[in-house]
């Protein structure tokens, strides 16, 4: 998770830090659902 932060991180483009937390809410909505 964090190999895949970084990047945005450093490279300060916006829209990849909100992909990044878009996988996140994806990634938690899904094992919500799951449970």
């Amino acid at each position: 998770m964090t190999a895949l932060l970084l990047p945005a991180l450093q490279a300060r483009e916006g829209w990849a830090f909100a992909a990044v937390g878009a996988a996140l809410l994806a990634v938690a909505a899904a094992a919500w659902v799951g449970r």
